[in-house]
């Protein structure tokens, strides 16, 4: 009891049986052999309870009557079909009038303007489009890269934000007032397109196309003929959204890049004026710390050389002073000798003095008249003991005198005892010397003459006669001790001297000490700050590197800004014409597309398209340069190429001249799996060909695809679970990972004058491969080139495939630097950085070169094609 819609059309592979079948459901319901009888049988069973509960007999008729009935009024069958074709609506009404005559026709006419202008509309309104009325002049001046950056200072991070890409509200929405025209400007364009290319077309039918004078294609005269269906607008718009969204993302990656390249070179340049301002405040400090090291280093060597000449003088003053000390040694030793000579008499003298005592000295006191010897040796003691000072002519030595000195033995003794007998006087021992001598009258006074009177005074007599030969030997000894005096005193002033010299040896050592530690912290300090100075100065020559190789480059990259903003802002009239160019001009001749694209396609607010622009906005040059040496010589080859490569649906080719099939079988080479759609395992073939992901050219299309190869060729894919689609394909599921998991698929006739339905063309992309004349033309000039100059035409090809190589490398070596730049954040240090910088306006000039030979090969090239045109237009 569940309604069901079941909607199917000229690509459900609905074959003529299927067809009578339905109609005969269409027209009573009931369809013979359609179940069999378990399946009968078991639905019978199935309703019968509903039967009963409807009040009605449950015999089998009437269950099946009952089913039937249900059927019929919950399946809803709709047909969509073209009115050409064989499984038009025109064949149909002849082969199964049934179906015809038990449906309700209703005849869908060509969209009206309103309505493709709407579908644009709904299609459009998620696509991010740009204001192309905006002026072309940047507001972004800032960019431009005017004196070079070495000599600037004083940049701002202010400057570095390119205000041209912030947008104020007021700008927002202005720009969202141009977007929303641009939006209707397009919808009306697309509209205006298929309405100009479904005229075109019908003029073509009728007979009334081009020229025949000025067009060369036999379309013209009854050649392809082609249909403009909905399909081709659908892909239009959807060509048209997928070249925008493609291009208007690489042109803002672009852009992007540029403008962190632009904000990373302009920060390096602030930084490199800092680095250079850090390297000169650098220098000076370095400076500074050379001065300061110099200046420790002269003092240090001022008191190294004055420490050398102290040295040199305290060695000289230790080698004197040994000397002194050796020669006070000899004195001492002589003085040592005379001194041991006079020792006797000093010990005679003492020992003298140790025979007196009290008595003998009372006894000699008591004597009232002496004898003379007596009264001498007394003289002698009293001149001998008398006060220091007292000249011996004035001592008093009379014998009174004497009794006076005896009178005190004690005194008297310790008088003996304690005379200084080095410091006698010479006059008083000569005095004293005298009165003991020996004279005319009477013998020299002895000891021995003077026992027999008195002890004492012999006592006496040996102590004087003594302390005078002591005496004596201390006067010879004299000049010795003065020796010794005066080398003691000059050791002593050798030593002062010497000691003063080392007290200033160690002051200076101290202080040299203290120098070498500051020389040694002020030499790390001047290392350092050398070391900084030179890692700063390598720094800034790198830095300088840097910019002055992105000099030229920031120019360009400016430059190159500028312009990617105005391409960006004709992006959608370039992809308006390219996907209309793509989407209707696979059928036409050269005189026909040309006509369109300058025309009746461009809009006021686009510039006029010409043919070489639009296959370049579908390819590119480098694949033109690629289909090139595949064998597509002339402009309409490429156009077609590009056409096949960009429609979203599968290209069928018309190809008298066999010129698609070897551009194919050059492309694809052994890869290419050629089937011929009515050949033996054609569809085995293709199925291994799909599971593979081999290129395949589907042969032998000359009205319209086999039935089984339909759910491929229009895309009718099954879901299924887990995300996979399915495809049914000769009976059999063909499971696909997605739908886009096959390769290229080409189909391919070789009728000149072919006539496919609009079914047909509505899911393939009809393009005419017919060689016109240009074609010939252009194909006979390169045949002769090779023939006539073999090595030029090498050397152009191997120079176009050069440029192309050298245009990549240096849009990698551009990209790379400027993705470094970007992620630099200013830093100078990075030698790959430099060494990116470096080649970068190495590789253009190679470019440049490049480019540069390849004119040159063109010229000479061209020069030979003017040459053997006429020829060329006469065979």
């Amino acid at each position: 009891g569940r309604a069901t819609f079941w909607l199917a059309g000229a690509s459900e592979s609905l074959d003529l049986p299927t067809l009578v079948r339905l109609g005969e459901w269409v027209s009573h319901g009931d369809v013979d052999g359609l179940f069999s009888s378990e399946v009968v049988g078991r639905i019978v069973e199935r309703v019968r309870p509903q039967v009963r509960s409807a009040g009605l007999i449950d015999s089998h008729d009437s269950c099946w009557d009952f089913f039937v009935a249900r059927a019929r009024e919950n399946l809803h069958l709709a047909l969509c079909l073209s009115p050409e074709g064989e499984t038009g609506l025109r064949s149909l009404s002849r082969s199964v009038p049934a179906l015809v005559s038990g449906c309700a026709v209703h005849w869908f006419r060509p969209w009206p303007r309103e309505g493709l202008v709407e579908v644009a509309h709904t299609l459009l309104r998620d696509t991010p489009l740009r204001s192309v009325g905006a002026s072309e002049t940047d507001s972004d001046d800032e960019d431009e890269v005017g004196e070079s950056p070495m000599s600037r200072s004083g940049c701002s991070s202010e400057t570095l934000v390119d205000a041209s890409d912030d947008e104020t509200v007021e700008e927002k929405v202005e720009h969202k007032t141009d977007t929303a025209t641009l939006r209707d400007s397009l919808a009306h364009h697309f509209a205006r397109v298929h309405a100009s290319a479904d005229a075109l077309a019908r003029a073509t039918h009728s007979g009334a196309g081009c020229n025949a004078a000025t067009c060369r294609r036999p379309m013209c005269r009854g050649g392809v003929r082609a249909y403009v269906t909905a399909g081709a607008y659908l892909d239009m718009l959807s060509t048209f959204r997928t070249l925008l969204d493609t291009r208007d993302a690489v042109c803002t990656a672009s852009l992007r890049s540029l403008r962190s390249g632009l904000a990373a070179y302009r920060r390096m340049c602030c930084a490199l004026d800092e680095q250079c301002e850090l390297e000169r405040a650098g220098e000076a400090a370095a400076a500074h710390k050379r001065a300061e090291a110099d200046e420790l280093l002269s003092l240090l060597g001022r008191d190294s050389l004055l420490a050398e000449k102290l040295r040199v003088a305290n060695s000289e003053e230790s080698e004197r002073l040994a000397e002194l000390e050796e020669e006070a040694a000899v004195i001492t030793q002589d003085l040592q000798a005379a001194l041991m000579a006079a020792r006797p008499a000093l010990d005679a003298a003492d020992a003298a003095l140790k025979t007196l005592d009290r008595a003998a000295l009372a006894k000699l006191r008591a004597t009232s008249a002496p004898a003379a010897e007596i009264g001498q040796v007394m003289s002698a003691v009293l001149c001998l003991t008398s006060r220091r000072g007292t000249r011996a002519q004035s001592i008093d030595t009379s014998w009174a005198e004497a009794r006076v000195a005896l009178a005190d033995p004690d005194r008297l003794l310790r008088l003996l005892a304690d005379l200084d007998k080095d410091r006698l006087p010479a006059e008083r021992v000569e005095w004293a010397r005298r009165l003991c001598a020996a004279t005319d009258s009477a013998a020299e006074l002895t000891p021995e003459r003077l026992l027999p009177l008195s002890h004492g005074a012999a006592a006496l007599c040996e102590w004087v006669l003594a302390v005078c030969a002591y005496h004596d030997a201390h006067v010879e000894a004299e000049p010795r001790r003065l020796d010794l005096e005066a080398a003691r005193a000059s050791l002593e002033e050798v030593a002062r001297r010497n000691r003063v010299t080392c007290d200033r040896l160690d002051v200076l050592d101290r202080r040299k000490t203290a120098l070498q530690e500051r020389l040694a912290t002020a030499t790390a300090e001047k290392a350092s700050f050398e070391e900084a100075c030179a890692t700063r100065a390598a720094q800034v020559r790198r830095a300088q590197r840097l910019v002055a190789s992105l000099y030229v480059e920031g120019g360009r990259w400016t430059a190159t800004r500028r312009k990617l903003k105005r391409e960006r802002r004709q992006l959608a009239a370039g992809a308006a014409a390219a996907a209309a160019f793509a989407a209707y001009a696979g059928p036409l001749c050269a005189t026909s597309r040309a006509d369109l694209l300058s025309g009746a396609w461009p809009l006021d607010i686009f510039p006029r398209a010409a043919t070489t622009e639009v296959v370049s906005i579908l390819s590119g040059p480098a694949r033109q340069i690629a289909w090139r040496s595949e064998g597509l010589i002339d402009s309409r080859s490429l156009e077609n190429a590009a056409i096949a490569e960009r429609s979203p649906r599968y290209p069928l080719l018309v190809d008298p001249h066999l010129q698609a099939t070897a551009w194919l079988a050059a492309r694809h080479r052994s890869c290419l799996v050629r089937v011929a759609q009515d050949g033996v395992g054609a569809v085995h073939r293709i199925r291994a060909a799909l599971e593979a992901r081999s290129p395949l050219l589907i042969e032998g299309v000359d009205t319209e695809p086999s039935v089984e190869l339909m759910p491929l060729l229009y895309r009718h894919h099954t879901p299924r679970r887990g995300g996979r689609l399915v495809l049914r394909l000769g009976g059999a599921d063909f499971a696909l990972s997605d739908a886009a998991a096959v390769g290229p698929v080409f189909l391919r006739t070789q009728q000149s004058d072919p006539h496919f339905a609009p079914g047909v063309q509505s899911h393939l992309a009809l393009i005419d491969f017919a060689v016109d004349e240009h074609g010939l033309e252009a194909q006979f000039l390169e045949s002769l080139l090779a023939a006539q100059a073999a090595p030029l035409a090498s050397r152009r090809a191997h120079l176009e495939s050069e440029l192309l190589h050298r245009e990549e490398e240096h849009r990698q070596l551009e990209g790379r630097l400027l993705e470094s730049l970007a992620s630099a954040d200013g830093a100078l240090l990075d030698d790959e950085l430099v060494a990116r910088a470096e080649a970068v306006p190495a590789a253009k000039a190679t470019l440049e070169a490049a480019a540069g030979a390849a004119k040159d090969a063109e010229a000479e090239v061209a020069a030979i094609h003017d040459v053997n045109r006429t020829a060329a237009r006469r065979v």
